[in-house]
């Protein structure tokens, strides 16, 4: 493992730099949350508030995100949404076995975000 401060090599047991005492640890667990936070909000909140209002998954279903008007939502709205998801997994998925019984086929997410999920015909 290579440094960020100073470019040299350094022990990978190591969560300092042995040569300029630099932390070697949390550039990495930023990288992690990069990929665990970042990467799929902008993805699911990017397709979701786009023209297509779906993911490519959801294309391939004919399924659409839409708000409570059937209107296309807001990049805010979808990002509810999906932070939205973290929560119905936090609850033992009970949140996403509402979708089952709700009227409107919502999940937690869904109505945190003020969503649906369409069929297009």
């Amino acid at each position: 493992m290579f440094c960020p401060k100073c470019g040299k090599e350094t022990d990978a047991s190591g969560k300092f730099c042995q040569w300029c005492g630099a932390d070697t640890v949390g550039p990495i667990v930023a990288s992690l949350g990069m990929l665990i936070i970042v990467i799929p909000w902008v993805y699911f909140a990017g397709f979701e508030s786009s023209r297509s209002q779906a993911t490519p998954g959801k294309v391939l279903v004919h399924a659409v995100v839409t708000d409570l008007d059937g209107d296309r939502v807001s990049f805010a709205r979808a990002t509810l949404r999906h932070f939205g998801k973290f929560i119905s997994l936090l609850i033992i998925f009970i949140g996403f076995l509402m979708i089952a019984f709700t009227k409107k086929k919502q999940g937690l997410h869904d109505k945190i975000g003020g969503c649906l999920v369409l069929r297009q015909d």
